[in-house]
C-alpha cells in the first residue's frame, strides 16, 4: 500500500492512512492482518500494530526492514552512533518535530 509522503503529509496523516487501510482490509476480507514495510514504512507498520493491539484488528505478523523506532535524541547523540547515523538522527528529529 502506498502512503502520502513528507512534506505533503504530516506524520499524523500517514498514521491515519495506515489505520484506514488496516480497517478497510479487515472489513473487506475479514483476514488476519500482517504488516510490512521498510524504513519509514516499517515505522508506520510498527506504530499501526501498536495502535491496533487489543482491538479486533490486532496484527498477526510484522516484517520490519530497518525501521526507525528509536526516536530519543539522546540515543542518537551517543559518540559511537552520531557520526555513522546522521540520517537516522535527522529523521528522528523531524518525526518528533512534526508529531
Amino acid at each position: 500500500v502506498d502512503y502520502t509522503l513528507v512534506p505533503e503529509a504530516s506524520l499524523q496523516r500517514q498514521l491515519d492512512e495506515s489505520m484506514d487501510v488496516a480497517a478497510w482490509v479487515h472489513a473487506s476480507w475479514g483476514v488476519k492482518l500482517a504488516l510490512a514495510g521498510d524504513s519509514s514504512g516499517a515505522y508506520l507498520a510498527c506504530r499501526t500494530a501498536l495502535d491496533l493491539a487489543g482491538s479486533e484488528l490486532e496484527v498477526w505478523a510484522q516484517a520490519l526492514i530497518y525501521p526507525l523506532v528509536q526516536l530519543d535524541d539522546a540515543t542518537w547523540a551517543k559518540p559511537y552512533v552520531t557520526d555513522d547515523r546522521i540520517v537516522g538522527r535527522a529523521a528522528a528529529a523531524f518525526i518528533l518535530s512534526s508529531g
